[in-house]
C-alpha cells in the first residue's frame, strides 16, 4: 500500500498540482506514492511540466494511474512516463477501460475559441513560448506512436480492390499534426 495516495481530478492547474508536488518534494527514499489522475480534462501545460519534473526528481517510488479519461495536459503527464520509463516511476494502465486524448497545445479564448501555433503570424508574441511547448508535445507524441508500433512503413498505402488503405497509426499522426484530437483506448 502506498504511503501517499494522491488524486489529480478534473483539471491540471497549479491549485491541483502544487499539493502533489509538495508531497513529491518532501518524500524520502522508501516512500511509495500513488497518483491517480481521474476524469481529467487537462489544463495548464506549465503545471503539467512542473508535475512531470517533480515526479522525475522525487526520491519516492511513484505509481501513476488514471481512471476514465485523461486529456491534453493530463495525457501528457501520464504518457511521459508510459513512453519514457524511469526506475522509480510506473505508469500503469487503467484497471477498467479508459481513454487518452492527446492533441497539440493551443491557446484558448473564452472557453470556445482556440488558436494553434501554425495559425499564428511568426512574429506574434505567443509564438516563441508556444513553439517550445508544442515541440515538447510533438516529441512525446512521436515517441508514443513508436511505442505503439509506428514506423515509416505505416505511411505507405496498401492497394486493395482499387482503393488505397493506410495504417491507422498513419491516420493518427496525420490527425495530430493537423491539430485534431487523437483518441487512444487504454
Amino acid at each position: 500500500m502506498a504511503d501517499h495516495q494522491l488524486r489529480l481530478e478534473k483539471y491540471v492547474d497549479f491549485d491541483n498540482v502544487n499539493p502533489i508536488i509538495g508531497v513529491l518534494n518532501n518524500a524520502v527514499h522508501g516512500d511509495q506514492i500513488e497518483i491517480l489522475i481521474v476524469a481529467n480534462r487537462g489544463g495548464a501545460v506549465d503545471a503539467a511540466f512542473d508535475l512531470v519534473d517533480a515526479i522525475r526528481q522525487t526520491k519516492a517510488s511513484v505509481k501513476l494511474r488514471f481512471s476514465r479519461y485523461i486529456i491534453s495536459a493530463a495525457a501528457y503527464i501520464w504518457c511521459w512516463f508510459f513512453v519514457r520509463p524511469e526506475s522509480h516511476v510506473e505508469a500503469e494502465l487503467p484497471h477498467k477501460p479508459g481513454v487518452v486524448v492527446y492533441h497539440r497545445p493551443r491557446r484558448i479564448l473564452n472557453d470556445e475559441h482556440i488558436v494553434f501555433l501554425d495559425e499564428l503570424d511568426p512574429n506574434h508574441p505567443y509564438c516563441a513560448l508556444m513553439k517550445v511547448i508544442v515541440d515538447k508535445f510533438d516529441e512525446l507524441f512521436d515517441e508514443l506512436l513508436v511505442v505503439m508500433g509506428y514506423s515509416v512503413a505505416n505511411d505507405q498505402p496498401i492497394r486493395f480492390e482499387d482503393a488505397d488503405f493506410r495504417h491507422e497509426r498513419y491516420h493518427m499522426r496525420t490527425a495530430y499534426y493537423a491539430n485534431h484530437d487523437v483518441t487512444l483506448p487504454a
